[in-house]
């Protein structure tokens, strides 16, 4: 099975869209990439992640890493081919 990204339209007046950049990350996750390998590929720091995770955690209204990758597939961001 091949996972792939389905980037969010942006809509007007919506302002909790994930941005490109937590899409890249929410699909490195769901691939089980850790922060430091997220990183590593999206060349960027770890701090940079983390702050990544925790705005999208807010914008998808989840905790952990898990919850972040099941909002995405119910919400169409991910999707197996």
């Amino acid at each position: 099975m091949t996972l792939h990204i389905v980037y969010p339209e942006m809509k007007r007046g919506r302002t909790l869209s994930l941005t490109p950049r937590e899409v890249e990350i929410l699909y490195l996750m769901a691939k089980e990439k850790c922060s430091q390998d997220i990183a590593f590929n999206l060349k960027i720091s770890k701090a940079t992640v983390r702050s990544h995770k925790k705005n999208m955690y807010y914008k998808l209204d989840v905790n952990k890493s898990a919850g972040a990758v099941r909002r995405g597939f119910e919400m169409g961001i991910l999707k197996f081919a």
